[in-house]
């Protein structure tokens, strides 16, 4: 299995602009992560607490990947740049 967050991790942008960015998709990353492990766990002990707490936190991931898209849009933008 590739290691997504390990290569992301390991990506040191050059601008304050794009490491904000960077950083905020490694929060979604890590959010993804850690919900699907606490569903998993939740699965395991059969424990509806935290079943709806790992649930939550990743129907919170898509709002901040809703984020991160729009902000590299607007740097986009900014800066002149085509996304494709």
């Amino acid at each position: 299995m590739v290691d997504l967050k390990g290569k992301l991790e390991a990506v040191k942008p050059a601008t304050k602009e794009v490491q904000d960015i960077h950083n905020a998709y490694l929060g979604v990353i890590k959010n993804t992560e850690d919900g699907i492990r606490g569903v998993a766990e939740a699965l395991e002990k059969q424990d509806q607490k935290l079943a709806k707490a790992s649930a939550d936190k990743l129907s919170g991931v898509d709002q901040g990947e809703q984020k991160f898209l729009k902000d590299i849009a607007d740097l986009a933008q900014k800066h002149n740049v085509k996304l494709q």
